[in-house]
């Protein structure tokens, strides 16, 4: 799966640096980023604020204990700037600490600090009456490595503050400093600073792709999660359509307590007990032969008979019924299950006269004699899910039997009901009441003794200016019924639409945005509230990132080693570098860089040619093999050989440590190569060796590049990093070059 992951990247015709800022653009998940960058970065700025503060406190207290190797006004001044600097930081430290204000101006807090330690260092520098161009070097280094690195600055403003740090120390050093050996020095400086520039944008670069690429990934795992919720509710929807909901909730938990137990009980029986006091209804369509003898096909009938039913299930909700099936053309519903209502009966005549109403609609416009036969009683029933494989929800009881009876011995267009029903209804209803004379059409109410009603309503007038209609075809009797407001859903319309929506990118919504058709319109409006959500529940989720709260008490992450658990440890190794190519070309600038300032101000014998010569080779040959997976054209055997080679290389983490060791040891040397040629010559030291200054700085360089990786573990680096250090350090206390006098 890796090797094709680097395919995918490698064949995008977008570059892998500009992907992630365009598909970001397309999510419309920018600004949420940006807020999770100046979030997760605050911790970087409070502590790169209190390591400046220990640092001009440190130069505090050498003024202090070295008073005497200053002027009286150089003394006065250089304090006074660094005692207005560290309460300026303090105050700003203060801000950045309030939250509120903080994610409110991260970026002018950017700007004040990089402008305020720029003046502090301009200032404390230009103090001295005779001024070295090598005097604030290292320190604008630090500078502009670190504000690059810790600020949350755009790219854009970065590298303007970057280039504006450079040309400040280059302008000033030439005005201010000695004219001997000056150009040579500036030119030096200007390799120097732009090495730290061109590290500290790398790294920003870097690591903002690589914090786009995570963000990506976290917002595809809550699509993930969210497209779980959104079918989880279709299909809790689906059920509760069929099954009422407290026992949907019931089943779902025996359910997951069976799959978590492993257990494989028998089958749960899903019943309830009696429900007193509810009203069951039977409606059947009379005559209903004659009328779908008019449709032109099985299609049209089915279609017909879910809009009628469709419309029944309308009026069902209206008056607070629940539909339990149909069979065939008859509709069985009843009202008090689940929840108990005091209205039960009034609902259900209710129900059966707008039924009547609906279907007269449809007779009158047909010209056929179809109608609606409905039978209701008042009583008590047992209801619960039967079946093992396919569910029914269903209710059960003598007066069910008694119910289904009242219907098939009605009378058309009426309804017709038992005493215990006209008893519910009290002396307030609005219905004319008449004998029924049930047992006459009946066995069973006969064999039963019951007293049957019939209820109806005042016939109401048909408008003259109502329009007519042909029931010739189909089609005109669906605009009859449109026109009559019976917006009634095909059939799994709603959630095939859902499912549609979300599997929609944001980018075919943006597509689809200009449809006119109603149901795309539905489905773009469903993909974007579900994209809508996804982007909040980031939003949530990015807030919580980079706090201690995010990672403390999580036993798969050690903080103190910045490492994972073995196995989550073993899995992230196997992740690619996918910037890799890109580090080296980046640590490959860094090496000309010393070269370049070696070659200007230091001696240039054998061994640095010779140096020059193995680091561009070396830099050469692994720049080519990084770079062989953009070439997998799958045209000829070499360029399949030379992009499996180049798949290889980027994928083994081996491969990635040694590499870096490889090139740390190599700009380790080139740094101090030009020691031997000067060693060589101790009795009459070269020019180019009185200026160790820029050994030093060359050996900054070499050491900072370590940053450029990122993906590589940080107790690597730490190791490297002191192991250089060490080396540098005897070098510099131990070498003659170093010991001469005013070399420094």
């Amino acid at each position: 799966m890796l090797p094709q992951k680097i395919i995918l990247y490698g064949k995008k015709k977008t570059s892998q640096l500009s992907y992630p800022v365009k598909k970001f653009e397309v999510l419309q998940i920018e600004p949420i980023y940006q807020n999770y960058i100046i979030q997760i970065q605050r911790p970087l700025v409070v502590g790169y604020i209190g390591l400046a503060v220990a640092i001009l406190l440190g130069t505090v207290i050498y003024h202090i204990a070295n008073v005497q190797s200053f002027s009286n006004q150089d003394y006065r001044i250089s304090q006074s700037v660094l005692i207005v600097g560290q309460v300026s930081l303090a105050t700003i430290l203060v801000c950045v600490i309030k939250n509120s204000i903080y994610l409110k101006f991260s970026t002018w807090i950017s700007v004040v600090i990089w402008i305020l330690l720029l003046a502090i260092s301009n200032i404390y520098f230009h103090i001295p009456s005779r001024k070295q161009t090598t005097d604030d070097v290292a320190v604008t280094f630090f500078l502009i490595f670190m504000c690059h690195v810790m600020l949350p600055m755009s790219k854009m403003l970065s590298l303007c503050f970057g280039g504006m740090t450079v040309v400040i120390q280059i302008t000033t050093s030439g005005i201010l400093s000695p004219k001997e050996n000056m150009v040579a020095e500036l030119v030096s400086n200007f390799v120097i600073l732009l090495s730290a520039n061109i590290m500290g944008m790398g790294h920003k670069y870097l690591t903002d792709l690589h914090h786009r690429h995570t963000f990506l990934e976290a917002r595809s795992m809550i699509q993930v999660k969210k497209k779980l919720e959104w079918e989880n509710n279709q299909r809790d929807e689906l059920l509760n359509c069929c099954i009422p909901g407290d026992m949907v909730e019931e089943m779902k938990g025996d359910i997951t307590e069976k799959m978590l137990n492993h257990t494989n009980k028998n089958p749960e029986l899903y019943v309830e007990s009696h429900y007193q006091d509810v009203s069951i209804l039977y409606a059947d369509i009379v005559n209903f032969t004659p009328l779908s003898a008019k449709c032109e096909s099985p299609n049209e009938l089915i279609d017909l008979l879910n809009r009628l039913f469709g419309r029944f299930d309308q009026l069902a909700e209206k008056h607070q019924c629940l539909r339990i099936k149909i069979l065939g053309d008859c509709y069985v519903c009843v009202c008090g299950v689940p929840k108990p209502n005091p209205n039960h009966a009034l609902n259900c005549v209710s129900l059966g006269i707008d039924m009547i109403d609906a279907i007269r609609e449809v007779r009158d416009e047909s010209k056929t004699d179809v109608d609606m036969r409905i039978g209701v009683h008042s009583g008590k029933v047992l209801s619960g899910v039967i079946g093992l494989n396919k569910w029914q929800y269903d209710v059960w009881s003598d007066d069910v039997t008694l119910a289904n009876n009242m219907e098939a011995s009605g009378i058309p267009g009426k309804v017709h009901i038992t005493k215990n029903v006209l008893v519910q209804l009290g002396d307030n209803h609005q219905f004319m009441v008449e004998n029924g004379d049930g047992q006459e059409r009946n066995e069973y109410l006969r064999e039963k003794n019951i007293e049957t009603f019939i209820l109806s309503v005042k016939q109401q007038e048909i408008p003259k200016n109502r329009p007519k209609f042909s029931f010739r075809s189909y089609v005109k009797m669906a605009m009859f019924i449109s026109k009559l407001q019976w917006k009634v859903e095909k059939p799994f319309a709603k959630w095939k639409a859902v499912s549609k929506a979300i599997r929609m990118s944001p980018g075919q919504l943006a597509q689809s945005s200009s449809s006119k058709i109603t149901s795309e319109i539905d489905i773009i409006q469903m993909g974007k509230k579900f994209h809508a959500e996804v982007n909040m529940e980031l939003e949530n989720k990015s807030r919580l990132l980079g706090r201690k709260s995010s990672w403390e008490g999580n036993k798969d992450y050690n903080p103190w080693w910045m490492r994972f658990s073995k196995e989550l440890e073993l899995e992230y190794n196997k992740e690619p570098d996918l910037w890799f190519k890109v580090s080296l070309i980046l640590l490959f600038g860094v090496f000309v860089g010393i070269q370049i300032v070696h070659g200007v101000v230091s001696v240039r014998g054998f061994e640095y040619y010779a140096m020059f010569g193995i680091g561009i080779t070396v830099f050469t040959v692994l720049i080519v093999i990084s770079l062989g997976e953009n070439f997998n054209t799958e045209e000829s055997s070499f360029s399949t050989w030379y992009s499996r080679i180049s798949q290889n290389f980027l994928l083994s983490s081996p491969i990635h440590i040694f590499t870096i060791c490889l090139c740390a040891v190599l700009t380790g040397i080139c740094s101090l190569i030009p020691l031997v040629s000067c060693n060589r010559n101790k009795d009459k030291m070269p020019d180019g060796c009185n200026k160790p200054i820029y050994f030093v700085l060359c050996s900054f360089l070499s050491l900072s590049a370590n940053v450029l990786f990122l993906q590589i573990k940080y107790i690597v680096k730490v190791m490297l990093m002191t192991v250089a250090v060490i080396v540098f350090d005897i070098l510099f206390h131990t070498d003659s070059v170093f010991q001469t006098e005013g070399t420094m």
